[in-house]
């Protein structure tokens, strides 16, 4: 399968066609989507509708994944200023 890449900008971004990355690649296809990501750092795959197993199983192609937990968002009343929270904020390491 031969995919053809489409710059989107002058320093960055492509368009993938030719691939579907709805089933498993091709080791070929792959390194020729990987080369793209690799020149051009963003990649967009139109018409693709992945469920969250597939996209999962093309993202892991590229590395291992960082596992994030979403918070929930604490009410207007219990906020506090922009400068108090900018003073108490702690990197968390992930990995």
């Amino acid at each position: 399968m031969t995919i053809t890449v489409s710059r989107l900008a002058p320093s960055f971004a492509a368009r993938i066609d030719g691939a579907d990355i709805t089933r498993p690649l091709p080791d070929a296809t792959w390194a020729q989507i990987r080369a793209a990501f690799e020149e051009h750092s963003v990649l967009l795959f139109r018409g693709q509708p992945l469920d969250d197993e597939q996209q999962i199983a093309f993202s892991r192609r590229f590395g291992n994944l960082e596992v994030t937990r979403r918070r929930a968002r604490p009410s207007r009343a219990s906020r506090t200023s922009t400068s108090r929270r900018a003073r108490s904020f702690r990197p968390t390491i992930v990995g």
